[in-house]
């Protein structure tokens, strides 16, 4: 089997120590009274990492139906009612489950460096799979917004994630966002509320709650504006208030400049490359295949942050560059330079296959290599045979 975790990184693992900070008023108050609640009727001898893949390919699930009924966002085929009820019902374990499997750990005894690094690492793609349900609401056209729109907020979304996993990286501390709960829960409302009125609930116009903004907008723009100011002005900019009051307190890990924004560039590199290929394609291969471009887009992300997250663990060095970037850096200036015609589309298939099958050798092998190296089962709460030492 081939390894990705060397003998460096499996140690730094055996000192690591979860240390979180949820100030939330919505998180504390709502929903860990109602997980609390719900993690009981969870038979004992589930394990929480199967409560994680499991509420993870929920996510999947209804991307692939929707994308079956309107791949390219279009509404040119309307989409059955029954499928936002779905949507609403996955969105909503999905969260319940992401939410429950660290109680699950501790009911169970079975809390471990690898149920986190399961759970983050399936969170990096989650994030993807959330966002594209927004757009699934409003589609393109003009209720809706164009796709490269849409990329731009799919990069504010993953712009954020990436940041608080970068800041726990330089303080060691996870801040938990305050609007991550309720963006989720007003994911399964949107979902509900399609499902009993239409996609036509949202194709209305509102103003913006700004002083001295009275120009009215769709609804869709309005969102847009809002996630690009939750993301950009409030979000990110925490994060780095965080980590330089680490600095100033001393109570980071106190790396050097270069050292402290490494964890950034493989991110760096995918939000630009991505975005310029998008923009400058001679063939508009965005508007081709709007739903593949962002799932290369998201199982990039997923990569890039999935990796960060294990040298953050491990307290390692992080990757300054990931070779799954290197066909992006290729391909964009060619295909930015060059009409290649049909070719072009069939290059962003091939790629968006090839990464994810990469990516899920790396979870799959980090999972197994990190769970040999504990010493358990990945889905059982059974204790694994102690290792043979002479062996």
């Amino acid at each position: 089997m081939f390894k990705y975790l060397g003998p460096e990184i499996l140690r730094g693992f055996d000192t690591y120590k979860y240390n979180s900070m949820d100030t939330s008023p919505f998180s504390n108050y709502v929903m860990h009274p109602f997980w609390n609640w719900f993690v009981k009727l969870v038979p004992m001898n589930i394990a929480a990492n199967t409560l994680t893949f499991v509420g993870f390919m929920l996510l999947p699930l209804s991307f692939v139906i929707l994308a079956y009924y309107d791949y390219d966002f279009t509404r040119n085929h309307s989409i059955p009612q029954w499928v936002w009820l779905m949507c609403a019902f996955n969105n909503f374990m999905s969260h319940t489950l992401d939410g429950i499997d660290g109680k699950q750990a501790r009911r169970t005894k079975t809390s471990s460096v690898l149920g986190e690094l399961f759970d983050h690492g399936l969170d990096a793609w989650s994030t993807t799979f959330f966002a594209i349900a927004i757009y699934d609401i409003f589609g393109q056209g003009y209720w809706g917004a164009p796709p490269l729109r849409f990329l731009l907020v799919l990069t504010a979304i993953q712009c954020t994630f990436v940041f608080t996993h970068w800041e726990k990286y330089n303080t060691g501390i996870l801040y938990l966002p305050w609007a991550y709960d309720m963006a989720l829960v007003g994911m399964t409302l949107a979902y509900a509320l399609t499902y009993v009125f239409g996609v036509e609930f949202w194709q209305i116009y509102v103003r913006l709650p700004l002083p001295g903004f009275s120009h009215q907008m769709t609804l869709a723009d309005a969102l847009v504006i809002f996630l690009y100011i939750s993301n950009y002005v409030v979000s990110v900019p925490i994060c780095i208030l965080n980590v330089i009051m680490s600095y100033v307190n001393k109570s980071g890990k106190m790396l050097s400049l270069s050292e402290s924004v490494r964890p950034l560039v493989p991110a760096a590199v995918l939000f630009i490359f991505i975005y310029v290929w998008a923009a400058y394609s001679q063939t508009d291969v965005l508007v081709q295949s709007p739903r593949c471009y962002y799932t290369l887009s998201g199982v990039l992300f997923a990569q890039i942050t999935t990796r960060m997250i294990v040298h953050q663990m491990s307290n390692t060095r992080a990757d300054a560059f990931n070779l799954l970037l290197l066909p992006l850096i290729l391909i964009t200036p060619i295909c930015c330079l060059w009409n290649l015609g049909n070719i072009e589309v069939y290059i962003l298939y091939t790629y968006t296959v090839v990464a994810t099958l990469a990516h899920i050798h790396y979870g799959q092998s980090v999972v197994d290599e990190i769970a040999d190296y504990i010493n358990i089962y990945v889905f059982s709460v059974k204790k694994r045979p102690p290792k043979d030492k002479s062996s």
